[in-house]
């Protein structure tokens, strides 16, 4: 049990380091994937995309990656 509070802690540490509306759109995506065919999901991804990257959180990740420091994530779903 130790082992997967751990593994689990871990995985959790990095979800918290992502973008509160990216982390919200790929669980969309993955429980709506249970019951899409492959033309569906690809719409899905193609128009959350496009969205996520008009976020302020995209150009505060780009910033954050040429500036060699961890991002400051704000945007939410």
């Amino acid at each position: 049990a130790g082992k997967s509070l751990d593994a689990a802690l871990v995985l959790a540490g990095s979800i918290a380091k992502v973008s509160p509306a990216v982390v919200s759109v790929v669980k969309e995506g993955v429980l709506l994937a249970e019951d899409q065919d492959s033309t569906e999901a690809e719409h899905f991804e193609q128009a959350h995309a496009r969205r996520l990257e008009k976020l302020q959180d995209a150009r505060e990740g780009v910033d954050a990656f040429f500036q060699k420091r961890s991002p400051v994530f704000q945007d939410l779903a």
